[in-house]
């Protein structure tokens, strides 16, 4: 039997005793009364005033089973959201392991994707460099051929147009030299942003050894504007002192490459220990 029906029963037994027993008292008091005096001084406001204890009497009975009802629907319900609520607090509480052991995949898997990128910063500032030098020749010629023009206002008509079409070109040069050095910028800055994010994931404790490590000559060489090179020759003369599990560390985290060289990640870590010191 449902928990339903179950209510229904009970409201349905609590309707018929008291039914019952409002029947069984006005029986009584019926039997029991002496209706020869009773009705002698019987009148209208009597009648009335019997109406309306009856009328009342009547509101209280409904207004009681309006209420169990009410009390009973909301039983219903608040054991229906409970066990609702249970059952979801259950199966949260059973994936959350699950959940959190493909989330540390999931950075696994990032970091491994971020190493492979086919993205050499170091090769994407020298582009950026090459890129401007580039512009800034264009717009040098485009210069000197505005003022050769205007030196040269009594050109034939052939000579004006070549000069015009050359105008041209070179503005078109501009808008792509442009383009290209705006994209170069952004993917650095990009990348810039990946490295920082992980830099910030690696643990406490591969900083503090590679702080140890490194000491500080090199990072006040970081201090002063050091390039990467420079604190890549560095460190390769401190690798062979590092114990080999450190080393697998660092090669783990992304810090060293597979040749044990320093990468772009570890030199962004080196800075940031420095910035830590300071």
């Amino acid at each position: 039997m449902s928990t339903d029906e179950k209510i229904a029963l009970r409201n349905s037994w609590l309707k018929v005793g008291v039914i019952g027993s409002a029947t069984a008292v006005l029986v009584v008091k019926i039997w029991q009364a002496d209706f020869t005096q009773a009705f002698s001084g019987f009148d209208f406001s009597d009648l009335l005033s019997l109406f309306l204890a009856i009328f009342s009497i009547s509101l209280a009975v409904l207004f009681y089973l309006k209420a169990t009802d009410t009390s009973n629907v909301f039983y219903d319900n608040t054991y229906r959201f409970t066990k609702d609520v249970s059952e979801i607090l259950g199966r949260v509480e059973a994936g959350f392991g699950e959940r959190l052991r493909h989330l540390d995949e999931g950075y696994t898997g990032l970091k491994s994707a971020v190493e492979k990128l086919p993205f050499d910063r170091a090769k994407a500032e020298e582009e950026i460099k090459e890129e401007e030098e580039q512009l800034q020749k264009v717009e040098q010629e485009r210069v000197e051929l505005i003022e050769s023009l205007a030196k040269r206002a009594q050109l034939q008509e052939e000579e004006k147009r070549s000069l015009f079409t050359r105008l041209e070109e070179q503005d078109k040069e501009l808008s792509s030299a442009r383009r290209e050095l705006h994209f170069l910028r952004r993917r650095l800055h990009a990348a810039e942003v990946v490295d920082e994010d992980l830099v910030r994931r690696i643990p406490s404790h591969v900083r503090h050894m590679l702080n140890k490590a490194v000491g500080l000559k090199v990072l006040d060489e970081i201090s002063h504007g050091a390039p990467m090179r420079i604190i890549n020759r560095r460190f390769n003369a401190l690798r062979d002192e590092l114990p080999t599990r450190f080393i697998e560390e660092l090669r783990e985290f992304g810090i060293v490459d597979s040749d044990g060289e320093l990468t772009r990640i570890g030199f962004e870590l080196l800075k940031s220990i420095n910035s830590e010191r300071s």
